[in-house]
């Protein structure tokens, strides 16, 4: 059978009509068009385009009805693909919204289990520092059954202590066995080797050698107590 092509090139294209144009106007369209480019008129390299205009006409003023069938067949069938290629196209695009919606979907899935994994890791931070905390919290506890003092600072002190610092400020009063700092919640023991220390420590707080820098809180023993007696 014929190309689909020929659909779009057509006698009447050729002709320069409209399609399924009359006979009177295929009649006169080919009598114009044959004059235009008569190889006598144009000269040679026309003779391609003189020959499809005389095919065109000679197709349509013997073969019209046959023809017009023919190509209405091929017109119907063009619609029906050009209709079937939307379709297509139409699927596709909706194919690839889906994905699209899909894809974001997964997307914003992902980025929940990350927040959902950082909340669980920051929980899991807290706790253990809490834990350490609070170890550290227990530690002073149990420590400070010896000779020994609790210094914390305040807020305002534009002073970070640190063992090293506690330890400069109070070895004058006496040996120091260990010192163990709470940085959270800003304070620290001072654990000295013997009672005479805090003794020390009592009359350097009388004089106001400590200022307002530092809350000092005496953790007695029964042996600091006695000597505070005496």
């Amino acid at each position: 059978g014929k190309k689909w092509e020929e659909v779009e090139r057509n006698h009447y294209a050729t002709l320069e009509l409209s399609l399924f144009a009359t006979p009177k106007e295929i009649k006169r369209a080919h009598r114009k068009l044959a004059l235009k480019y008569h190889p006598d008129k144009i000269g040679s390299g026309q003779e391609a385009r003189f020959d499809a205009i005389q095919k065109a006409y000679e197709h349509l003023s013997t073969k019209k009805e046959e023809y017009d069938e023919w190509l209405g067949r091929k017109l119907e069938d063009m619609n029906r693909f050009r209709e079937d290629d939307n379709k297509r196209a139409k699927y596709a695009e909706n194919l690839l919204a889906g994905e699209s919606k899909h894809f974001e979907e997964v997307r914003k899935r992902k980025q929940r289990e990350y927040e959902e994994e950082i909340r669980i890791k920051n929980a899991k931070k807290k706790y253990m520092q809490e834990m350490k905390d609070q170890e550290s919290e227990n530690t002073i506890q149990i420590r400070s059954q010896g000779p020994s003092l609790q210094v914390r600072w305040s807020k305002k002190s534009q002073m970070s202590y640190t063992e090293q610092n506690l330890n400069e400020i109070f070895r004058q009063y006496g040996k120091i066995e260990e010192i163990i700092i709470n940085p959270k919640r800003r304070k620290g023991l001072v654990i000295f080797s013997y009672s005479d220390s805090i003794q020390q420590v009592i009359k350097a707080m009388e004089l106001g050698e400590f200022g307002k820098e530092f809350e000092i809180k005496i953790l007695t023993t029964k042996r600091t107590e006695q000597k505070a007696k005496d």
